[in-house]
C-alpha cells in the first residue's frame, strides 16, 4: 500500500507542474498580444504675419473634429492620442477677431505613426 500513495504524490506534483507551465505559457501569449502603444498628435501655430492674436483652431483627426483650441503663433496644442497606423489631419481656423480668416481650413494631410511615435503638424497661417 505505501507504494499506491508514493504513486498518488508523484501523479499529483506532475499535474502541479503541468498546470504551472500551462498557466505560464498563457501569461506569455497574453503579453504578446497586448495592442501596440499608441502614437501621440499634436498641432503647431505658424502665422508669423497675424501678430500675438490669439486664434481659435478647430482640430480635426480622421475626419471627426476632436476639439477647438485657442493658440497663438508658435504655441502647440495638447497631444492627442492616435493609434499606430494611417491618420488624415485637418484643421480650420475658426476665430481670429474680424478678419476674413474665419471658417478657413487648412490643407488636409495624411500620416503614418507608428507605435509610440510623437508627431508635430504645424498649421501655417497667412494673415494679410
Amino acid at each position: 500500500m505505501p507504494e499506491r500513495g508514493h504513486r498518488e504524490q508523484v501523479e499529483s506534483r506532475a499535474v502541479w507542474r503541468l498546470a504551472v507551465v500551462v498557466a505560464l505559457v498563457g501569461i506569455v501569449g497574453c503579453q504578446s498580444a497586448t495592442a501596440p502603444a499608441a502614437a501621440t498628435l499634436r498641432f503647431k501655430v505658424d502665422a508669423p504675419f497675424c501678430g500675438a492674436t490669439p486664434m481659435f483652431v478647430r482640430v480635426s483627426i480622421d475626419q471627426a473634429v476632436r476639439d477647438t483650441e485657442q493658440l497663438s503663433t508658435g504655441q502647440t496644442s495638447k497631444p492627442y492620442t492616435v493609434s499606430p497606423g494611417q491618420h488624415e489631419l485637418a484643421t480650420a481656423i475658426v476665430g481670429i477677431g474680424l478678419t476674413p480668416l474665419n471658417g478657413r481650413v487648412t490643407q488636409d494631410t495624411t500620416v503614418v505613426l507608428r507605435s509610440g511615435d510623437a508627431l508635430t503638424y504645424t498649421v501655417s497661417v497667412y494673415c494679410s
